[in-house]
């Protein structure tokens, strides 16, 4: 197994999931994802290729049915988060602690409105993981690991 090899896998798995589920089409009518039958939602086509990692816009729960799919959450305190933001967007703290609130916000409202779920139940990942607790590198360790456990 060549860890170079894996990595580009990833890499690219990620960016064409990323661009399919950002620039992917879904019709809203009065406020509502008018799809009912999400066979024709680009996640779930794209999960059903397989060797795609998925990131965000519902896809846990779109993908939830699915057995091989595998549902990481990754948690942070939100002091860190914050720090974080502030670093990455070069702003003051008190404008990243804004951000990250009305981004959590609106996660928590879109997956509860389209998708009746809350998104912070730990029952609804086959993983969460404490970034806070657990380096970014050794988190990344241990979803390949679980991943590949399962193959």
């Amino acid at each position: 197994m060549n860890p170079d090899q894996i990595a580009a896998q990833v890499e690219g798995s990620v960016a064409y999931g990323l661009s399919a589920t950002f620039y992917g089409e879904c019709t809203v009518k009065d406020g509502r994802i008018a799809e009912r039958n999400f066979d024709t939602y680009e996640i779930l086509r794209l999960a059903e290729m397989g060797n795609v990692v998925l990131v965000g816009r519902g896809a846990a729960f779109i993908l939830g049915h699915l057995p091989q799919a595998f549902h990481v959450r990754l948690v942070a305190s939100v002091e860190s988060r914050v720090t974080h933001m502030a670093e990455l967007r070069g702003t003051s703290k008190k404008t990243a602690l804004a951000y990250v609130e009305a981004e959590d916000k609106a996660r928590q409202r879109f997956i509860r409105r389209y998708f009746q779920v809350d998104v912070a139940d730990p029952l609804l990942y086959n993983l969460v993981i404490n970034v806070d607790r657990t380096p970014i590198d050794e988190a990344a360790r241990i979803v390949g690991d679980a991943v590949l456990a399962r193959i």
